[in-house]
């Protein structure tokens, strides 16, 4: 398990980057007044966040219902993977068939598209545009996110398709991976 000190390095280091003050960097997206944690200067310190990082250059992985791709506040900010190409092959070797923009572990191929609607969500808290007018903003506006669906369209999923997940995402260079995922149970696998 070589990847886990890297993982929990990345972890620290994000939360080591909260602190208070008004989110001026976002202060054009109009819908910045309804995201509390932004709006509210002592809620999460987004501007002493924002004056240390945006997140560029950082790949997060988001294992959840997938993403919209085509959102207009998250499209500029989703990963690409540079060894895949749409043409129905695994031209990466990777086991997953054409995960141009992340993979779908209950399908094997890169159709990652949300079909619930938590995945964006969560897309959007990351790494949602700030200061284009457009929504809201993200925490990290500038980081790229990577999508990996290992929940279905009702939520469920099980800790084998997590763990896939969760492997592919490091073997594909995610630095932070983002789960949102409960359960009363593991697997040798997790």
């Amino acid at each position: 398990m070589p990847a886990l000190p890297r993982i929990l390095t990345a972890v620290a280091t994000t939360v080591a980057l909260a602190g208070s003050a008004a989110p001026a960097l976002a202060a054009p997206d109009p819908l910045i007044s309804q995201q509390w944690a932004l709006s509210d200067p002592q809620a999460v310190g987004a501007q002493v966040a924002w004056s240390q990082s945006t997140g560029k250059g950082v790949v997060v992985a988001l294992l959840d219902t997938g993403v919209q791709l085509d959102h207009p506040d998250l499209a500029g900010n989703i990963w690409t993977n540079p060894n895949e190409v749409v043409n129905g092959k695994d031209d990466d070797n990777n086991g997953i068939i054409d995960d141009v923009h992340g993979a779908n572990m209950f399908t094997g191929n890169g159709d990652v598209e949300d079909d619930e609607g938590h995945g964006t969500h969560t897309a959007g808290i990351i790494a949602a545009k700030a200061g284009d007018g457009v929504g809201g903003a993200g925490l990290a506006p500038n980081a790229t996110i990577m999508p990996v669906k290992v929940l279905d369209s009702n939520r469920s999923g099980n800790s084998t398709v997590l763990a896939r997940g969760i492997r592919y995402a490091v073997d594909e260079g995610a630095r932070i991976l983002s789960i949102s995922i409960n359960g009363d149970s593991t697997t040798s696998d997790l």
